[in-house]
């Protein structure tokens, strides 16, 4: 989480966007559990920014770097987890 870039009062999700717009690269770091975790934010009301900002990453079709940690494996192609 980002709390020194981001001022006080500033639209956090502008921020992000704002920064991801400077970006040709995006490294997506993935845990073991990315997917149940992703599934039990999407439930709650608050705003997920990891969320926020992978979406702005494939909308700007920036390159995507994925960075498995913590023993993480990528599904075969064709499998949606989400």
């Amino acid at each position: 989480m980002d709390v020194e870039d981001i001022a006080p009062g500033q639209l956090f999700a502008q921020a992000i966007d704002d920064t991801i717009a400077r970006c040709d690269t995006a490294l997506i770091v993935i845990g073991p559990r990315w997917a149940e975790i992703l599934r039990q934010r999407a439930q709650e009301p608050q705003p997920d920014y990891v969320c926020h900002e992978i979406q702005a990453v494939l909308a700007r079709q920036i390159t995507i770097v994925p960075v498995m940690v913590g023993g993480a494996t990528i599904a075969p192609v064709g499998q949606n987890h989400l």
